[in-house]
């Protein structure tokens, strides 16, 4: 059954969100779907234009250790049409004819599919889009194509300092810890035999509701909104990974207990060749030891700004 609450921050199932005083123009109601997906409903009568979300707690982290940049390169055939929706341009062509845009990327541990379109056509853009997580076609066909792709958008980022320097820094990582792994993927990574079929294994283990969490924002009341989440969002798989389906020493996240940073490769000194012979920079990075410290779940904690015044004041000094 589905589990509603509207505009309030919290119900009996625990379906909460922290809402801004100064928000007082939006509706905004959680549903838990029969099969376990979380969706926010955000209904604005003022707005131009409609726009969803779905993130998924998945990411590169879980790629298999054969076929690293696996789940970017999934990101990228995901888009590629359904068995409802065949055609590859059938979604981001409406999307794009009707004033919108739409885009995803992988990161770590998660992977995030949107898009925006005129008011008007949110409905039939849901549709198209909750189908990708339904009855992708995943097909045989595209793969050197997006392997390329993926490909290409490594070599791009060869030639930024920043992607350099972050690569740098998973590189000096504990190579037991999934954040040293590499996570783009390239032609040298993911054009091997049985990158398809590990590609089918990987979604059908991973993209499922349980992980999930969607958003949809329209200038529809919230009771229109629940029909559209109900409707289109209901039919993705609840199914979870079991004992017999895991892939047990398979990924790299599963390798995520032993610390990034531990006592081996920390107190080190990394000379990173800049291609900006003009560019100077010292950086220093410190580690926060302790899996129970997710500094991600404290980002609006006064605790990051004050630990960011103190370097910044001693830096200054």
């Amino acid at each position: 059954a589905d589990h509603s609450n509207s505009n309030n921050n919290s119900n009996s199932n625990s379906n909460t969100f922290i809402r801004s005083p100064s928000d007082t123009q939006r509706e905004f109601r959680m549903l838990t779907l029969a099969n376990s997906l979380q969706v926010l409903l955000i209904s604005d009568a003022g707005t131009d234009k409609s726009a969803v979300a779905i993130d998924v707690a998945v990411g590169s982290s879980h790629d298999p250790l054969q076929y690293l940049g696996l789940a970017h390169f999934h990101e990228h055939m995901l888009f590629l049409g359904s068995e409802t929706f065949a055609g590859e341009d059938d979604f981001s062509g409406y999307v794009s004819m009707h004033g919108g845009s739409d885009n995803a990327y992988t990161d770590k541990m998660h992977t995030n599919f949107f898009f925006d379109i005129k008011r008007e056509n949110l409905e039939h853009a849901l549709h198209i889009f909750s189908r990708f997580f339904i009855d992708p076609l995943l097909s045989r066909d595209a793969i050197l194509r997006e392997v390329n792709a993926v490909d290409n958008e490594y070599r791009k980022d060869i030639s930024s300092q920043a992607w350099r320097t972050y690569r740098m820094l998973e590189y000096s990582a504990n190579g037991n810890n999934s954040f040293s792994q590499f996570t783009i993927g390239s032609i040298a990574t993911l054009n091997q035999s049985g990158v398809y079929d590990a590609m089918q294994t990987f979604h059908g283990r991973y993209f499922v509701a349980e992980r999930m969490k969607a958003v949809v924002y329209g200038r529809e009341d919230l009771d229109t909104l629940t029909a559209y989440a109900t409707q289109y969002l209901t039919p993705i798989s609840a199914a979870i990974a079991t004992s017999s389906n895991s892939n047990s020493g398979d990924t790299a996240a599963e390798a995520a207990a032993a610390a990034a940073f531990g006592a081996n490769e920390t107190s080190f000194l990394y000379d990173i060749r800049s291609l900006d012979a003009s560019t100077k920079q010292l950086m220093f990075v410190w580690s926060f030891a302790g899996a129970e410290f997710e500094l991600h779940t404290l980002y609006r904690s006064p605790m990051l700004s004050v630990l960011n015044d103190v370097v910044m004041f001693r830096s200054n000094a």
